[in-house]
């Protein structure tokens, strides 16, 4: 079965814009609870390979791994995604249009959160 023929059934893993709506931001969740929010005018770099979707920036790096990732990647160039996040279990079904299963973040950002931390102690 293709990725367009699926159902999409719960858990969802992405959200989009209503039709002709963008919107100038979008959050990556991670499963620890923290989130990023990353601007569409930040991103110099999407690149999808096989099952690995990355986007690359000058302070952080998102590496997300799963199935049709083709889907995530066409909402990021159109400004259309809102958030992403990926799956809690971690285990495909195979029911859902796309499956996240692994969002790694990476990059200098951590640092500065680092700092940040002490600093308010």
């Amino acid at each position: 079965m293709d990725c367009a023929s699926r159902r999409r059934t719960s858990p969802q893993f992405f959200a989009v814009v209503s039709h002709g709506e963008i919107t100038d931001h979008f959050k990556v969740l991670t499963p620890f609870g923290r989130s990023y929010t990353i601007k569409y005018a930040h991103l110099p770099h999407v690149v999808l390979e096989g099952s690995e979707l990355m986007i690359i920036m000058p302070d952080v790096q998102v590496l997300i791994t799963g199935r049709c990732l083709h889907v995530i990647e066409q909402h990021i160039a159109a400004c259309g995604l809102r958030w992403v996040k990926a799956s809690p279990s971690g285990k495909d079904d195979g029911q859902s249009d796309v499956f996240i299963d692994e969002i790694q973040v990476k990059g200098s950002i951590h640092e500065l959160i680092g700092s940040l931390k002490h600093d308010e102690e």
